[in-house]
């Protein structure tokens, strides 16, 4: 009986303290990082010590978390990763992100050692300089002081990292041939850029184009919960040209621009009038360069630069007289970007009825077809 006993025993100490297989790195346990793994049976205590220190280990050697520590290696196929570890008892430990050249790149420590350096079971962190590709290693251990049926948990997962428009900066302005079917564009993933412009925008995009004329026109289609922000510039960095963000939600802007060098590149701001965006899904739209239209009985450049609208203040009727035939659109607009009248008309003077609009300040939008418009601050009293 006392044989059986022994041996009994000797069999449940090897079981219990069997050298695990990824004890060192040079035999580290591949993982699979496609999609993230865990592992959640992981017993540091049959581990044993691997040379070196981690880059957060304790000062006292006593408390070291390379006394028992394991070995994992993943290729990675993400450029950011999230590593989370967490354990089940008292045991404090730590996990290190190192490349294959040994260098640490990412440290935590988990649970409570002698220098108080953590109070929390659950650690994580993430790091987003990987390069897709390359292999990596991650070492965990413990210091063995705390129960000796620990059982620990290490998961890393690959985050997918949103990848911006080409054209998401000046430098790498998207061209636009003057004249040619207006282009699509995205400002899905876009960062803020630092260009300067009065008109305030986010998640912005460029686009370039090489002046034809004096006077161009910059037409901006966005999708219907998109409100979109025109600048533009005379190279990157310079000083804004003009800026536009007269149009309501969903509605063409327009930038009419003058005084350009023929042959010169001039370069255009794209973005979200909102911070967040007043859609996260409204991101599509499509950018024309015009020249500007030169006709009209007045020969301007731009003919609406020269419509005349009287009286003002207004109480019941504004006379709009425009140089130029073709049909017009006028609206009228609160500062809150709500329409509140609309009309069309195809002769060079009409009556604008706003009877029916409460006494305040408010915007006159005229436009043509061609992308020409003219705004004005109008006062109704009544």
């Amino acid at each position: 009986m006392k044989k059986i006993f022994l041996l009994a025993a000797l069999l449940f100490a090897q079981l219990s303290f069997a050298q695990v297989n990824n004890d060192e790195k040079s035999t580290a346990k591949v993982l699979s990082a496609a999609a993230g793994w865990c592992d959640n049976n992981i017993l540091l205590i049959n581990a044993t010590q691997s040379s070196g220190t981690m880059a957060c280990d304790d000062d006292d050697p006593m408390f070291s978390f390379t006394k028992h520590d394991v070995w994992y290696t993943f290729t990675a196929t993400s450029t950011k990763y999230a590593i989370t570890a967490s354990r089940t008892l008292s045991n404090s430990y730590g996990v290190e992100l190192l490349d294959a050249s040994g260098t640490s790149l990412l440290c935590t420590i988990g649970a409570v050692d002698a220098d108080g350096y953590s109070s929390s079971a659950v650690v994580s962190a993430s790091i987003s300089t990987l390069t897709i590709g390359t292999t990596y290693y991650i070492r965990m251990g413990c210091d063995g002081l705390g129960n000796t049926n620990e059982v620990f948990k290490l998961c890393a997962n690959p985050v997918v990292v949103p990848v911006a428009p080409v054209n998401d900066q000046c430098t790498s302005a998207t061209a636009v041939t003057v004249g040619a079917t207006g282009i699509a564009g995205t400002l899905k993933n876009a960062l803020n850029s630092t260009t300067t412009t009065t008109c305030t925008t986010y998640n912005d995009v460029f686009y370039t184009f090489t002046a034809q004329a004096a006077s161009t026109n910059i037409v901006v289609t966005p999708s219907s919960s998109l409100d979109v922000v025109v600048s533009a510039f005379t190279s990157c960095g310079s000083a804004l040209l003009s800026c536009t963000n007269t149009a309501l939600t969903g509605e063409v802007e327009t930038l009419t621009l003058t005084g350009l060098t023929i042959g010169h590149d001039y370069f255009i701001q794209i973005g979200n009038a909102g911070s967040p965006p007043n859609d996260p899904d409204a991101t599509t739209f499509t950018v024309a360069v015009q020249n500007a239209v030169t006709t009209g009985l007045m020969g301007s450049q731009s003919p609406l630069n020269n419509v005349i609208i009287y009286p003002n203040p207004a109480s019941q009727t504004l006379t709009i007289q425009v140089p130029m035939q073709g049909v017009i659109e006028a609206e009228l607009i609160a500062f809150n970007g709500c329409r509140l009248l609309k009309a069309e008309f195809d002769q060079q003077e009409y009556q604008f009825n706003i009877e029916s609009v409460p006494q305040g300040v408010y915007l006159l939008r005229v436009s043509d077809g061609n992308g020409n418009q003219a705004v004005r601050k109008i006062n109704v009293v009544k």
